[in-house]
């Protein structure tokens, strides 16, 4: 590839201005208004396209995993989550890297602390009823690698911001 010269590379008299257009081979399309260069449909963008439910977003969504077992889970961006992901992080601050297995220890944490706010239903592991009132328990029970699945698909449903806006968005259709 040969080097660039003054004649092909547009930086060696600066980049184009609307004051000052691009000269040389490109001048044929830097003459024009950009609307005229490339079509484009101009749309007005909305920002309640981007709004969720407040209730939903701090309260929770129930996502239910079985016929009669689920999680109410909370935004992973709600005020209540963030600052349980503070606190529980904050002692680590310090570190360049978090190890591997703290890093899932504080996953669980934050799972169980920050995100699900009830456990709907009956939770058993082999037949043992987990007591899903204890915070520290269920950390402890989704610590265990072949549960890294169900960590996984709780994170990305409070991590989805389409699962807090379904009342917004019917409350919209409704106007």
């Amino acid at each position: 590839m040969a080097a660039p010269t003054s004649r092909s590379w547009p930086l060696s008299s600066g980049w184009p201005t609307p004051t000052r257009p691009l000269a040389g081979p490109w001048a044929s399309t830097a003459s024009r208004p950009l609307d005229a260069a490339f079509s484009f449909t101009r749309t007005i963008m909305d920002l309640n396209d981007f709004a969720v439910d407040e209730g939903l977003f701090e309260g929770g969504f129930v996502l239910m995993l079985s016929a009669d077992s689920g999680v109410r889970l909370r935004s992973a961006g709600s005020d209540k989550a963030q600052a349980v992901r503070e606190r529980l992080y904050k002692p680590y601050s310090s570190f360049r890297e978090i190890p591997d297995d703290i890093q899932a220890r504080l996953t669980c944490d934050w799972i169980a602390q920050g995100l699900a706010v009830e456990w709907i239903g009956p939770w058993t592991i082999g037949g043992v009823p987990l007591d899903t009132s204890d915070p520290k328990v269920v950390s402890q029970a989704l610590q265990h690698p072949k549960f890294k699945p169900l960590r996984t698909k709780l994170l990305l449903a409070a991590s989805s911001e389409d699962n807090f806006r379904a009342a917004a968005e019917a409350g919209a259709e409704k106007n």
